[in-house]
């Protein structure tokens, strides 16, 4: 599986501290927030990870010389889901891809998500910890999802999901969204004080709800399944 990772936000909420600093490379206890995506996506396996990158780009594009990650640099910001036609249809991606927000953290596991994804053939997985779409930023998608998403500025959430049907992981797992000065130092906190140890290992405990994305961002719920953990 590939994965992108969504790094081209201007990070609006987090100012002052992003007036320098793209929101992605935003330090969380000494590593960039970026940084914890692409130490999990390798320990589920993926080799092939591309980063878009707007606000502060030349930051980013640094940051990553001389990895094995492609950053896609973008003259004219795309959002979330135009971001995604644009790699996807760049580099020929024809097979479900994996797609984190680059400001979050999660312990979602991964290798139970796809499993679900692939169980249930919905176009679309959404990790989140309740029945609307109020995610946890992480997504796994059928490559012919592009078919959904017109060229230039197009937004996952309130544009691409709407009328969808689409699959919930719906997972007791942590996630931390680094979005405000308020959050940021939580979750430095949290993690300095080790109150969670590994911020990004997998948690088991999840149900899988199947349904309609409304334009209002909630689900017409079509079926509900679960597993104990």
């Amino acid at each position: 599986m590939k994965a992108i990772i969504l790094a081209a936000g201007f990070g609006t909420r987090l100012q002052p501290l992003t007036a320098n600093v793209p929101k992605p490379l935003m330090q969380l206890r000494g590593k960039p927030i970026v940084e914890y995506c692409v130490e999990k996506m390798r320990r589920f396996g993926i080799k092939d990870i591309y980063v878009n990158a707007h606000y502060l780009a030349d930051q980013i594009v640094a940051y990553f010389k001389g990895r094995d990650i492609e950053v896609v640099v973008e003259k004219e910001i795309l959002g979330t889901a135009g971001a995604i036609r644009n790699i996807v249809e760049k580099y020929l991606i024809s097979q479900d891809f994996l797609v984190m927000n680059g400001d979050t953290i999660s312990n979602v596991d991964l290798n139970d998500m796809a499993r679900v994804h692939k169980q249930e053939n919905k176009i679309a997985t959404i990790f989140t910890k309740d029945d609307a779409l109020h995610n946890g930023g992480v997504f796994i998608f059928k490559s012919d999802i592009v078919k959904h998403i017109p060229k230039g500025f197009y937004s996952i959430h309130e544009q691409l999901l709407a009328n969808l049907e689409v699959c919930l992981y719906k997972s007791g797992a942590e996630y931390f969204d680094i979005g405000t000065p308020k959050k940021l130092d939580v979750v430095n906190f949290i993690l300095t004080r080790q109150l969670i140890k590994c911020p990004t290992c997998e948690k088991q405990k999840r149900s899988v709800i199947l349904g309609e994305m409304l334009p209002d961002g909630t689900l017409s719920i079509m079926r509900e399944h679960g597993k104990g953990g």
